[in-house]
């Protein structure tokens, strides 16, 4: 069963937060406006200065222009990501080759044993775009794990010949570049095939160069 992700960047969210904004504050100070400045009978009209209408129609100038600039960066930014975004979306549902070869999805569950912030989120993205299903990222029990490693769960496959937690997890390690003694039996069931445990060693990994470009921090 495919998973599919949906990612919206930090800047999309800012600009449309900051255009709602605008246009609350804009038809706010329209309102307001209105309301001071009502149709009243031309027996009771006064004449309205130009030092009256001055701050409020410069503050409408303004507010009006950084609206109209905010749609226009907001269109152009969205653009951009949408293409960005549909880019990711196709290297993570494209397939490695153990589900080539088993018609299986690895999926996995990434720990950070290690206490570095954001070290699971790095290698969940890395993870999800070599076709991994990562279906959670979550701490481990301690953060004083010296070595990554693998553990792999019980599952009631059909074809339990061919598809193999075992095996999946020597894929992983290949894939990380981790030891096959760090390679752990679980004998519990659970609903992802393996776990990844994040140790204090993830930069000595050899897919950290690859992994750390999925997150800038590192």
């Amino acid at each position: 069963m495919k998973i599919q992700y949906c990612y919206l960047s930090s800047a999309q969210i800012n600009m449309r937060g900051f255009t709602i904004a605008l246009w609350v504050i804009t038809n706010f100070v329209l309102m307001s406006y209105k309301k001071r400045h009502r149709k009243r009978t031309q027996a009771k009209t006064k004449k309205i200065s130009f030092k009256t209408l001055m701050p409020s129609t410069i503050l409408l100038t303004i507010i009006s222009c950084f609206l109209l600039w905010s749609v226009i960066s907001y269109l152009y930014s969205d653009k951009t990501n949408h293409k960005t975004n549909i880019k990711n979306l196709e290297e993570l549902l494209t397939p490695n080759s153990y589900e080539d070869e088993t018609g299986h999805q690895i999926t996995l569950k990434i720990l950070n044993g290690c206490g570095q912030p954001n070290a699971a989120d790095m290698y969940q993205n890395f993870l999800r775009h070599r076709g991994y299903d990562v279906r959670d990222i979550d701490n481990a029990n301690h953060d004083d794990y010296e070595h990554t490693e693998i553990h792999y769960h019980r599952q009631d496959y059909k074809d339990s010949l061919k598809i193999k937690t075992s095996d999946m997890a020597y894929y992983l390690s290949n894939t990380m570049g981790i030891s096959d003694s760090l390679i752990i039996e679980k004998g519990t069931f659970t609903s992802f095939d393996l776990t990844l445990i994040i140790g204090q060693n993830f930069k000595e990994l050899i897919s950290y160069n690859e992994a750390r470009e999925y997150y800038k921090k590192y």
